[in-house]
């Protein structure tokens, strides 16, 4: 609030004067920044949080200055830096880092059409590493499918990449024929 205060400034002697000084205490902002949990690249986007609300919010990724929204998709794969700063005479500001982990995008490459007799066929992906699974998949971490032991029809196949916390999944079908 604000304070009236009297001051006496006297000078050697009998002479002496006395005025009013107005004097606001404006109480001290406090910027410090709630910590933020690794994010996924595709995760949907998080409200930041602060001790105080009325600062603004900077940084790769924050869609909305005011309210703090940070969009991981527009941040990007990587470790980005915010800033929460609040305004004033007694403002201060705050930072904290953010891991965006980027998205291993589990696209089949697929394979429509294989024979009852064929040889087994590797399957793949855009990214490779991740894992398959589903009815003919003989060997989950290399992707090879075997027609004779799916005999002939319609089959799915699935494969699943992950990055962390971060996972991605594919399917495609697969027709086996005589």
């Amino acid at each position: 609030g604000i304070f009236n205060v009297s001051v006496v400034a006297s000078i050697q002697g009998a002479c002496f004067d006395t005025f009013s000084v107005a004097i606001q205490v404006v109480n001290f902002a406090d910027a410090s920044i709630d910590s933020v949990a690794d994010l996924c690249q595709q995760d949907l986007a998080i409200n930041l949080n602060s001790n105080q609300i009325g600062g603004i919010w900077s940084g790769v990724g924050v869609v909305n200055t005011t309210t703090g929204i940070f969009d991981p998709s527009i941040a990007g794969a990587g470790l980005h830096t915010l800033f929460y700063t609040m305004p004033g005479s007694c403002g201060t500001m705050d930072s904290t880092e953010v891991l965006v982990l980027s998205n291993q995008a589990a696209t089949i490459n697929a394979v429509s059409q294989v024979c009852e007799g064929q040889a087994p066929i590797t399957m793949s992906s855009l990214n490779p590493g991740g894992l398959w699974s589903g009815i003919g998949i003989v060997d989950s971490i290399s992707g090879v499918f075997d027609p004779s032991v799916s005999g002939i029809g319609s089959y799915t196949v699935y494969y699943a990449t992950s990055n962390g916390s971060c996972m991605d999944f594919d399917s495609a079908q697969i027709d086996v024929v005589v």
